[in-house]
């Protein structure tokens, strides 16, 4: 009897402790929820704490630590929980993020610090060694703005503003920012974060003493100073580089950045579409034509069909403005990555093709072979295929005519006399001519309607129609005058654009 006593006591006690435990949690779910609702936004992010000890290698400097913030948490906040968490007092560490030191009254949201970013913990001493370059991401007498809107509004292309250029909006739900082609992770266009390291030790613990005011100080080197805060490193010179936005990065991430995708804080339409989307492309005219970015795909998409790019001797195989506009080539070519992987890939080949024969060399015109080559010498007509290391088909063709090598000119026959052909057999003159595959008459027919492409030597025939010819060879689609001979241009097209009064 009391063995059962005592159980039934003990199973009493411990549905009272569950009740107890079940009334705790939900009272905390309450107040974390409800009371607490800001709670839910808590992010991981990872503090580096730079020691003050002077070693030879940074790493050996560094410790890593994990801390969840809120949003709404100011500077001074973020650097008493480093603080206590890492044993120190608030007052002999300051916190570093993207080149610039953290006020105390900066609040953690206009960072825009999302999931996994970095922050330096950097003794306060290293900062005052420093103290009469680095400033605080808060100016004196101005609102802080955020590092990334501070460095997305000022980096502008000078020659691109006007006096009749309205600033950005920084009030607007829209906020100004870099983009990206992640080739790691989202294969697409995604908004990018600008960081800054060391350039001598490639640490994070770095601040600039002035900001970049243009995409040169940003893409070339030894164009902004600043201080090291790593013990041992006594770099000065500022590396700029990017992230994708959408998600963490590691070592080997892939960013390209795209100068020309903006955030369309003005809502400008799209020259296309008429859209007002957020991301666009600011073509680097003088009118700064706007076009969103799935028109932009189809357009290139549209002239890569069409063979429409140009290829430029400084810039490359690149578009200009849809509107027309002088002066408007896009001078980075990584804006093409927004074909998508298979087609960037032709992109790219399309692009050698017509920088090999830009550069006097030839595509073999073996059916499915198309290699590029270079011939060695100016004038001779002979060109093989190569084949090496999987390349080629070994094919000779006349470069002239782009048919298989002959001797003499080319379209004319050598005729052997008559008793060297085949094996010595007699074969009647008449017969000959009537086994023929191709009559004469169909040749001197081909010879009145064709004429050979002025580029690329192959046969075009003209069935009616205008005197505007394009070549129908795929590698080479040249615009030529069938009267002329030449390119076609505007006085071809004045001059005798239907071949009025000509003989054809």
């Amino acid at each position: 009897m009391r063995s059962i006593s005592l159980r039934v006591a003990v199973l009493r006690a411990s549905a009272q402790q569950a009740q107890f435990v079940f009334v705790f949690v939900c009272y905390y779910v309450i107040y974390e929820v409800l009371l607490c609702p800001s709670n839910m936004d808590r992010v991981l992010i990872s503090v580096k704490l730079i020691q003050s000890q002077k070693l030879s290698k940074c790493a050996e400097n560094a410790t890593v630590m994990t801390v969840h913030i809120n949003p709404s948490q100011n500077g001074g906040e973020l650097r008493s929980e480093v603080a206590r968490l890492s044993g120190q007092s608030p007052a002999d560490i300051r916190l570093v993020f993207a080149g610039k030191l953290i006020d105390d009254v900066q609040i953690m949201e206009d960072l825009r610090i999302c999931e996994n970013t970095m922050i330096h913990a950097v003794p306060a001493q290293r900062i005052q060694c420093h103290s009469d370059g680095p400033k605080t991401i808060k100016d004196e007498g101005v609102k802080p703005q955020p590092v990334h809107v501070l460095m997305e509004s000022r980096i502008i292309d000078e020659d691109q503003r006007s006096p009749e250029t309205p600033d950005v909006d920084l009030a607007s739900s829209l906020h100004p920012s870099f983009y990206v082609y992640c080739k790691s992770h989202c294969r697409s266009v995604q908004p990018g974060k600008l960081r800054v390291c060391c350039q001598t030790c490639k640490d994070n613990a770095f601040i600039v003493k002035e900001d970049p005011v243009c995409w040169d100080d940003v893409i070339l080197s030894n164009r902004i100073s600043g201080s090291c805060l790593v013990p041992g490193c006594q770099g000065q010179k500022a590396e700029f580089f990017f992230k994708c936005s959408s998600h963490a990065s590691s070592v080997n991430d892939q960013f390209t950045v795209l100068p020309l995708v903006k955030t369309n804080t003005r809502r400008v339409i799209c020259i296309t579409c008429a859209d007002i989307l957020t991301s666009v492309l600011v073509f680097p005219c003088s009118a700064s034509h706007v076009m969103c970015l799935d028109c932009f795909r189809q357009y290139c998409r549209l002239c890569l069909d069409e063979r429409r790019f140009i290829q430029s001797p400084e810039l490359g195989y690149t578009l200009p403005c849809p509107a027309g506009c002088e002066d408007s080539l896009i001078k980075d070519t990584h804006h093409f990555l927004v074909l998508g992987k298979e087609q960037y890939a032709r992109y790219k080949r399309f692009g050698t093709e017509e920088y090999l024969l830009s550069e006097g060399g030839v595509l073999c015109p073996s059916p499915g072979c198309g290699a590029g080559i270079l011939p060695e010498s100016d004038g001779e007509s002979r060109v093989e295929c190569l084949q090496e290391e999987g390349f080629g088909c070994g094919f000779v063709f006349c470069r002239n005519c782009h048919e298989a090598y002959h001797e003499g000119e080319c379209g004319q026959r050598i005729e052997e006399p008559h008793g060297q052909r085949g094996s010595g057999s007699e074969v009647d003159m008449e017969r000959e001519r009537r086994a023929r595959w191709e009559s004469e008459e169909s040749k001197r027919t081909i010879g009145e309607t064709s004429k050979p492409c002025p580029n690329c030597k192959v046969p075009v025939e003209r069935n009616g129609g205008c005197m505007h010819m394009i070549c129908s060879r795929t590698q080479c689609k040249y615009e030529w005058c069938w009267i002329c001979g030449i390119e076609w241009n505007m006085g071809c097209l004045e001059d005798h654009w239907f071949g009025a009064g000509f003989l054809l």
